[in-house]
């Protein structure tokens, strides 16, 4: 049995930059009993069914507005082997980078802080990359790495807001 879980606008890749989605899109996730959860996206630009799987193991199945849900829902029945197959060599070809202490940039070096916090957070100050996160959590979970990996983009971002505009100049 399939589970809807709502209307949420998850795997247009412009609502997920922040953008605004195109008209005519309709997307709502699914749970599949084998292939977990499913973006179904419909769109009025679409002409045939599309199953598309992501690096990151997330599936998508997009429909005409002429195909009913039902058939559509058939095909990813009939498609489910063929997901879960790309899926996992997908998951051989991008395996989760797991990023680790020593870890530095080229100006702030990387503290991972296990320790009595509730929630997952980082802060660059000075030199340094301070990521704190509960001591139950191991480092690889995914949302220490996440935060770790959004820290990483600040000090990035930092160190090229510094550098660029002097070496722009001596364009």
């Amino acid at each position: 049995m399939l589970d809807f879980t709502g209307k949420k606008k998850c795997c247009n890749a412009a609502v997920r930059s922040g953008r605004k989605p195109s008209s005519g899109v309709e997307e709502s996730i699914l749970r599949h009993p084998q292939l977990g959860e499913v973006c179904v996206s419909r769109s009025r630009r679409t002409r045939r069914i599309l199953l598309s799987v992501k690096p990151d193991g997330a599936i998508r199945l997009s429909l005409p507005y002429s195909l009913s849900l039902q058939e559509g829902l058939r095909f990813l029945d009939e498609k489910a082997a063929w997901a879960e197959q790309a899926r996992n060599r997908l998951a051989i070809r991008y395996p989760k980078e797991i990023i680790e202490m020593p870890y530095s940039t080229r100006s702030h070096i990387l503290s991972l802080l296990p320790g009595d916090v509730s929630a997952v957070s980082a802060r660059i100050t000075g030199d340094e990359i301070r990521v704190s996160y509960p001591a139950e959590l191991p480092c690889a979970d995914e949302r220490v790495q996440a935060m770790i990996k959004r820290g990483i983009e600040a000090a990035w971002r930092m160190e090229a807001n510094a550098d660029l505009p002097e070496r722009t100049e001596k364009l």
